[in-house]
């Protein structure tokens, strides 16, 4: 049935329908920041985005927690979107750190005392 079932059901009374909004913001936004981090110029951009992306599913996991811990969802889909939920944010924690470690080995690497010359093609294949 997966998260619109869930929502569907929450959306009773007003206590439910603020947790069924604050649940769809902070999941809609984990995707419309990660599309935004694809197309990025700069890897700072790419970085940018995927944190935000992080942080929203870290705050969704957040909302999905209080619905099942308050008995608003106790079914089997919740335990699964909760799981589900925690993959992503260990994959977005994952591709910040690496993109943050990778930026800071490039600025040692690409600054004017690392290199003789100020052109330099990283991981080329010509001499």
């Amino acid at each position: 049935m997966g998260s619109a079932g869930i929502l569907n059901r929450l959306q009773f009374n007003r206590r439910e329908l603020i947790l069924s909004g604050q649940l769809i913001r902070s999941g809609t936004s984990i995707g419309a920041n990660g599309e935004e981090a694809i197309p990025a110029q700069r890897k700072r951009d790419f970085l940018a985005k995927m944190s935000i992306a992080m942080k929203e599913a870290r705050t969704t996991l957040f909302w999905l927690r209080i619905i099942h811990e308050s008995g608003l969802a106790n079914s089997p889909e919740i335990i699964t979107l909760l799981q589900k939920c925690r993959e992503l944010t260990n994959l977005l924690s994952r591709i910040t750190l690496t993109t943050r470690q990778n930026l800071r080995s490039n600025k040692r690497v690409s600054s004017p005392n690392a290199m003789n010359s100020s052109f330099h093609i990283f991981h080329s294949t010509l001499g």
